[in-house]
């Protein structure tokens, strides 16, 4: 199933109120809010669903899984939502949603179609919830780290030593 077929499925079951609550769910400040992201929500799928894909990113997958994680000796659970070309997994956050659109997924972790597209949606509405204002901020990234009075130079010593410093 492609994230095409996902929305398509979602919303043809009627259930892209589950969506926005697992969404609300997972961004808990945005509880009292949940018209306005049910809305947004409602806008971000049509968006997706219109696009005309393209096929730069082929032979890759949006991989969802859950990853056990061991943190100051207690082990917690991170979902994870990213590209994965079989062998690497690359963030999702700032890729353009048109080269996305049309690629399959890889679940390894949920339940039902509305988590699923929920947690899709999460990852790839994190600078933004438009196609537009996603890429806007990967140009100010980019633009950022190729600036050098934007980079501060560490050696791994020092980094570790700062890092002791914060535990």
């Amino acid at each position: 199933m492609t994230l095409r077929e996902l929305i398509a499925q979602v919303k043809q079951d009627g259930n892209m109120p589950l969506v926005v609550e697992r969404i609300v769910n997972i961004h808990s400040d945005w509880s009292d809010q949940s018209s306005r992201v049910d809305r947004r929500y409602n806008r971000v799928v049509d968006e997706l669903f219109d696009l005309p894909g393209d096929d730069e990113l082929l032979g890759n997958y949006i991989l969802l899984e859950d990853i056990q994680n061991e943190l100051q000796g207690e082990m917690e659970t991170i979902h994870d939502t990213c590209l994965w070309d079989g062998e690497s997994r690359w963030a999702i956050d700032l890729t353009d949603w048109n080269g996305l659109i049309d690629l399959p997924i890889k679940d390894n972790a949920c339940s039902c179609l509305s988590e699923r597209l929920a947690r899709i949606l999460y990852e790839i509405t994190f600078w933004g919830t438009t196609r537009e204002s996603v890429l806007n901020e990967a140009k100010e990234l980019q633009k950022l780290a190729h600036d050098k009075d934007n980079l501060i130079e560490v050696t791994m010593d020092q980094f570790l030593d700062e890092l002791a410093e914060l535990k």
